[in-house]
C-alpha cells in the first residue's frame, strides 16, 4: 500500500447523507451559541436604545411644558419672582432684576423642583441652552479679534 486517498468528511457527508454525516465539534458548538448570544445581546441593545431614545423624548416633552408652566407662573403678580430695581445715575429708566438664590427658593417654594440641587440643575441647564450659540459667537469673534 503505497498509495493513499484522502477523502473530505464534509463531501462524504454531502454525498451520501443517508451513510455519513458531520459532527460538529465542541468548539464548533461553542462558536454557534456565541454568535446567537452575541445576536441576542444586539437585539436587546437595539430594543434598550429604542427605549431610552423614547424616554428622552418624553422627558423633552415634560421639560418644555414645565418651563412653560415656570414662565406663566413667574409672571403672576400675587406669587411670581421678586423683582429688585437697580437704580441708574443719569438714567430714566431702572434695571429690574431677580438674584440666583432667589429663583432657586422660588423654584423650590412652588414645587417645581424637590431641592436646591435639583433647581441649581434646572437654571443651569436652561442658562446653557439660552446662551450657548451667542457664547460660541463670542468665542469666536474674540479669535478672531488681534490681540493688542
Amino acid at each position: 500500500m503505497q498509495c493513499v486517498t484522502a477523502v473530505d468528511g464534509h463531501w462524504l457527508a454531502e454525498l451520501g447523507p443517508m451513510f455519513f454525516s458531520v459532527k460538529e465539534s465542541n468548539r464548533s458548538r461553542l462558536k454557534q451559541a456565541a454568535k446567537e448570544k452575541l445576536s441576542q445581546m444586539k437585539a436587546e441593545l437595539s430594543v434598550a436604545s429604542q427605549e431610552i431614545k423614547a424616554a428622552k423624548e418624553e422627558q423633552d416633552a415634560q421639560r418644555r411644558k414645565s418651563v412653560r408652566d415656570i414662565v406663566h407662573a413667574m409672571q403672576d403678580r400675587s406669587g411670581g419672582m421678586r423683582l429688585f430695581e437697580f437704580k441708574c445715575k443719569g438714567e430714566r429708566q431702572n434695571i429690574k432684576y431677580f438674584t440666583g438664590s432667589a429663583i432657586l427658593d422660588w423654584l423650590i417654594s412652588w414645587s417645581f423642583c424637590s431641592s436646591r440641587c435639583d433647581a441649581w440643575n434646572f437654571v443651569s441647564s436652561l442658562l446653557t441652552e439660552l446662551f450657548s450659540p451667542s457664547k460660541n459667537r463670542l468665542q469666536q469673534r474674540a479669535m478672531h479679534q488681534p490681540e493688542g
